[in-house]
């Protein structure tokens, strides 16, 4: 099993420092299912969340685990922190929603 692993971080600069808007951990994980018509190996790819109170929680490892215990692979893991706008383009659909001020 091979783990990539790339960072990206994007930090906007607020008022007496950094601010972190919103941080997601991303897991692309890969599994192979079988079909049942020929019992040919079919692979398949799976995103996986992580949103800030996971992370923040220190429930990462655990997380990671279960998706190893359950078959899956982990291909590529990036940390994301967004800026305003991108957490606002992001949650876009929730925009007319009461609580989209709070996601953002």
């Amino acid at each position: 099993m091979q783990l990539q692993c790339s960072v990206i971080r994007e930090i906007s600069l607020g008022v007496g420092g950094f601010r972190f808007l919103c941080l997601f951990v991303l897991l692309c994980v890969s599994f192979f299912s079988r079909t049942s018509s020929e019992g040919s190996v079919e692979k398949e790819k799976t995103l996986a969340l992580i949103k800030p109170d996971g992370v923040s929680g220190n429930y990462t490892d655990g997380i990671r685990r279960m998706i190893f215990e359950s078959g899956f692979s982990i291909l590529r893991e990036t940390i994301v922190q967004l800026d305003e706008d991108k957490a606002a383009n992001f949650y876009a659909e929730h925009s007319s929603r009461t609580f989209f001020s709070s996601l953002i």
